[in-house]
């Protein structure tokens, strides 16, 4: 997809997250920096740090979130993903999950990401409710 075909997506995308009542009232808020053709969402983050919320990265798998403020050091982890280098960690009240696409198989959709399974051992964790 070209350049701008992907920087249009990234803002109605980010337009809809930011009305999403789900994440009205999260304080602090499990992101991530995108790799190869993920969404980038950085203007969402922007506005939620603005509003005074707390963003944290993912870490290892299970994933274990990470305090990130904006500027704050990253280091390269696996497969490329950018982590902060604090140890201070938080549970997200709501993620917000990379998606390179999905499917629908016997009614019910299922994310496509990268093959790894972190999210799916992650979400598997009494900590984590989802909502489909």
């Amino acid at each position: 997809m070209a350049q701008a075909g992907r920087v249009h997506l990234d803002t109605l995308l980010c337009q809809q997250l930011l009305g999403a009542d789900l994440l009205q009232s999260a304080d602090n808020i499990g992101v991530y920096l995108p790799i190869r053709s993920e969404p980038d969402l950085s203007a969402c983050y922007a506005q939620w740090r603005a509003q005074g919320r707390r963003g944290a990265r993912r870490g290892r798998a299970p994933l274990t979130f990470r305090v990130w403020e904006a500027g704050a050091p990253l280091r390269t982890a696996a497969f490329g993903v950018q982590v902060p280098e604090t140890d201070e960690t938080v549970v997200p009240d709501v993620l917000v999950i990379p998606c390179v696409g999905f499917r629908v198989l016997d009614g019910r959709p299922y994310r496509l990401g990268y093959g790894g399974g972190f999210y799916d051992r992650t979400l598997a964790l009494p900590a984590f409710r989802t909502t489909g």
